[in-house]
């Protein structure tokens, strides 16, 4: 298990094999750490709770502008506040794009959904769920 495989929460490993199904890509990272998403003048600007944030993936594509996703499973108000007051607008200025992936926004049966055996078969659900979150977030497709 590597490092960044016991920070993966609920859901983000399937929005990253959907990501990688929709979106035309170079690759995708996951918990990368906010430093290397936004512009360094900003980064020292930061408390270091908001400089200790690591993204859950980010899409690096061709043109550059990379998207940046939190796929957010009862993260709660506080979370929220952060993405849409911080993160989202420190990466929006350094050229990519960002989205969220909410619980609140997706389907009963959507991404985050796990039966009594606690497994999750995927289902269009998942893909409605993630293409809902690029259009709600303005990304269109290349």
């Amino acid at each position: 298990m590597s490092d960044n495989s016991r920070f993966i929460g609920r859901g983000e490993n399937l929005s990253k094999k959907i990501m990688l199904r929709l979106i035309d890509c170079v690759g995708i990272e996951s918990q990368v750490n906010i430093k290397w998403m936004i512009d360094p003048i900003e980064f020292i600007h930061l408390d270091q709770e908001v400089r200790n944030h690591n993204f859950d993936l980010v899409l690096r594509r061709n043109n550059g502008k990379d998207i940046v996703i939190e796929v957010n499973y009862k993260h709660g108000e506080k979370a929220a506040r952060k993405a849409r007051t911080i993160f989202g607008p420190l990466v929006r200025a350094a050229g990519h794009e960002y989205i969220t992936i909410d619980d609140y926004d997706c389907r009963k049966k959507g991404i985050f959904y796990l039966d009594s055996k606690k497994e999750h078969e995927i289902t269009w659900d998942d893909f409605y769920d993630i293409i809902d979150a690029l259009v709600k977030a303005g990304v269109k497709p290349q």
